[in-house]
């Protein structure tokens, strides 16, 4: 890249950045919108996107030495632990990296944290996955349903 590229994008760059935190305002205020419709339903049902919304290359200590790995960021709905109140999540996962085109083993646990707190790449990718995790909720409550109605033919 030469010089006058390099100017030439820093000028670009330097226009952008304020649209993007413009728009990026509104973005807390779109993500409580559709968290208090979920939680006017009162579902009592959490669900995890198995598809990540993210995935970001990271490294971890592996047998005495650092390994490859890839942390997986996937959307859900559930309860935040101390509060015990229902919201919208997201889910770090990390897995060691193998020569094949899977995962290897978790590695380190997982973290959960509120979507509202997340970074801002991370809540924009989530409002991407919002039509996606409202099937999967659409689809565990039809299960939920389907399940109580069949034992209701048992205990009855």
């Amino acid at each position: 890249m030469t010089e006058v590229e390099f100017t030439r994008l820093m000028s670009e760059l330097a226009q952008t950045a304020p649209v993007l935190n413009k728009e990026s305002d509104s973005i807390n205020h779109l993500i409580e919108q559709f968290q208090d419709s979920l939680g006017k339903l009162n579902l009592g049902l959490e669900v995890w996107l198995s598809r990540p919304i993210r995935t970001q290359a990271t490294s971890v200590e592996w047998s005495n030495d650092w390994a490859p790995a890839t942390t997986v960021i996937r959307l859900g709905f559930g309860r935040d632990g101390t509060e015990r109140t229902w919201e919208l999540r997201v889910r770090h996962v990390t897995y060691r990296d193998t020569n094949e085109d899977t995962w290897g083993p978790q590695v380190g646990g997982h973290y959960d944290e509120s979507l509202l707190k997340a970074s801002r790449d991370v809540r924009i990718a989530a409002l991407r996955a919002f039509p996606e995790l409202l099937k999967e909720l659409k689809s565990s409550a039809d299960a939920a349903i389907a399940t109580i109605q069949q034992a209701k033919k048992f205990v009855q």
